[in-house]
């Protein structure tokens, strides 16, 4: 097994990290910077400097024997890293968690879905698509590996939709009628609205289906959503 001090000392001694280290703890006025800062400093000079032994996506375990740290602590640090990242921007964020959707697995029948989010940023963000399209959002996302229902899924998918075809999409199923549960239907995201009366006109299966519409977005956008949605629940407008 490789040395990981001798061989990310190999690595830095071919690069500017000891000039871009000096540089900041300058700046900053020698002894300035408080022991959180050298810790986020000194790891992020690593990401960038040490690409084969640490690189800019490491792997939380083993870099955290390697360091010396808890991983808990270590998977810390990389979400402060993370959040200070400029180029990381809701963009960037919505493509890291359609990569991540694409690969989860079907648990629960196939009524639900379980992936791997190991940045933080995303994660966060991930939470914050679920809550703005279903409206809840349970304990699942405090670990990497996430678990959704189908609902749930559905509306995370319809969520990253571009607004147009999120709107194509949503036109499949009329809104509902106002009636006496009209209160309780205000306090519901339109996203909401249109995952549970799927979910109605699906039947006792709606937790496959919904998990099959999700990935029919993320994979195939608009297109592949209406023929899932033609297929499971019958034709509605073009």
């Amino acid at each position: 097994m490789p040395d990981f001090l001798e061989e990310t000392s190999k690595e830095l001694n071919a690069t500017n990290f000891n000039q871009d280290l000096l540089s900041i703890f300058i700046r900053n006025g020698f002894g300035a910077l408080p022991k959180r800062e050298i810790e986020l400093t000194l790891l992020e000079l690593l990401m960038k400097h040490a690409p084969n032994t640490v690189g800019s996506s490491p792997a939380i375990y083993s870099l955290a024997r390697n360091l010396r740290l808890s991983p808990k602590r270590l998977q810390g640090l990389l979400d402060e890293i993370a959040y200070r990242d400029e180029a990381k921007t809701d963009d960037w964020c919505i493509a890291q968690l359609k990569s991540a959707l694409q690969k989860a697995e079907k648990i629960q029948s196939g009524g639900a879905i379980q992936f791997q989010i190991d940045d933080g940023l995303v994660r966060d963000f991930a939470v914050a698509q679920v809550r703005a399209g279903y409206g809840i959002v349970d304990h699942s996302f405090n670990s990497a590996i996430i678990k959704l229902t189908g609902d749930k899924f559905a509306a995370l998918a319809i969520e990253l939709m571009d607004a147009g075809d999120q709107k194509k999409l949503m036109a499949q199923i009329p809104k509902p009628d106002q009636t006496k549960e009209q209160d309780k239907q205000e306090t519901k995201s339109p996203i909401r609205l249109f995952v549970d009366a799927f979910a109605t006109k699906a039947g006792e299966t709606a937790g496959k289906k919904s998990v099959d519409l999700g990935f029919a977005i993320i994979t195939g956008g608009f297109s592949e959503a209406k023929d899932v949605f033609d297929k499971f629940i019958g034709g509605g407008e073009d």
